[in-house]
């Protein structure tokens, strides 16, 4: 019977490097010099409990927990890919220039992200994200429960493919349509005011001001809003409807608490009638003739997309004061196609170095 012997390596210096663990060294007895097997240092990571690993993931977006986080061990990936509470509120904001500069697909991230709900999500908020008629489809199918759908320049998605995923989301009581060129079209809110009996809350945004869309069109769009009996909540912008649709909407939504309908140029608030309909609004933003005031911001904070996630959400890009922009600057806006270059190489190496400093860095390994 050959006999062997258990050696704890502490490294050159006989130190263990950064309080780890020694490693675990079996030899053959008779020829010590050569190592049969040798074993690691046990991984921080992996003895976590489940409830400390969500906790982290939780502060955590989904772009980093996809990115990185699943990526350390085979517990975190366990964890980030077995557990659907974590995606309960799929948020895929804030990262449109990783998609723009090719380092992330936000599209494949956002259907990976669907089906790791495994049907319990509740809330999805896109930008630059899902941004397929084949991802609605597929969000139709994989969240029946869905009460919450943000889409922020999602300008592949067209008209024919919004309206016929809508008709899937019943229970849907919050949505957001903001600068989708395609989507902001004729008989979209129709479809929503037949498909979304229960919607509360409305932000609709059109992406530019088009000056060759006669009002009566927008007009129209707010007699369709006026249908939508249980809204508690509505923004407007860049819309051009006049005092005609707004009456309408404010006598078709009783339950209307919070108003904004900055930029809606067409409305004219100095007529008395109008003045006294939107006196019963409780929080209102109306027209103001500063453009620098027509910053997106919405009263109140949503309380269907942030009610399935335990922590706050800054704010997005278009609800920041002009002094905070210089946060969310982006370095590539100005220089030439060489910088451009030059910037994006780095950004790639400096990706993948963050990763490997994830992967080496939170298993003990540096």
């Amino acid at each position: 019977m050959r006999a062997y012997a258990l050696v704890l390596s502490y490294g050159r210096n006989g130190g263990s490097p950064r309080g780890a663990a020694p490693a675990v060294q079996v030899r053959d007895a008779a020829s010590p010099g050569f190592p049969l097997l040798v074993q690691p240092p046990p991984d921080w990571a992996e003895g976590l409990p489940l409830d400390v690993m969500l906790c982290i993931f939780h502060r955590l977006g989904h772009v980093q927990i996809m990115m990185g986080a699943d990526k350390v061990c085979q517990a975190w990936r366990h964890a980030a890919r077995e557990e659907p509470e974590l995606y309960r509120r799929i948020d895929m904001r804030g990262h449109g220039d990783l998609a723009y500069r090719g380092l992330a697909d936000l599209d494949k991230m956002a259907a990976m992200a669907v089906r790791r709900s495994r049907g319990q999500c509740r809330a999805f908020l896109g930008e630059c994200a899902g941004n397929k008629d084949g991802f609605l489809l597929h969000l139709a199918h994989q969240a029946p429960l869905l009460k919450s759908l943000t889409l922020i320049s999602c300008n592949v998605i067209s008209r024919r493919g919004f309206m016929d995923a809508i008709k899937m989301f019943p229970l849907l009581e919050e949505l957001q349509i903001s600068d989708c060129w395609k989507v902001s079209r004729f008989r979209v809110l129709e479809v929503v005011s037949q498909a979304c009996p229960s919607l509360k809350h409305l932000r609709y945004h059109h992406p530019y001001w088009d000056d060759y869309t006669e009002s009566e069109f927008f007009d129209m769009e707010a007699m369709e809003i006026a249908k939508m009996h249980e809204l508690r909540s509505l923004q407007l912008f860049h819309n051009q409807l006049t005092n005609e649709g707004l009456s309408a909407i404010l006598d078709g939504c009783p339950h209307l608490e919070s108003l904004d309908v900055r930029g809606c140029y067409c409305v004219d608030l100095h007529d008395e009638a109008m003045r006294a309909k939107c006196a019963r609004i409780k929080r209102k933003k109306l027209f103001t003739p500063n453009p620098e005031d027509e910053c997106e911001e919405f009263e109140p904070a949503s309380p269907i997309s942030n009610k399935w996630h335990p922590r706050k959400y800054p704010k997005p890009w278009t609800c920041l004061d002009r002094d905070d922009y210089a946060d969310y600057y982006d370095p590539c806006y100005g220089l030439d196609n060489l910088d451009e270059i030059g910037l994006e190489v780095h950004d790639r190496m400096l990706c993948k170095r963050a990763r490997r400093y994830l992967i080496m860095g939170w298993t003990g390994i540096m």
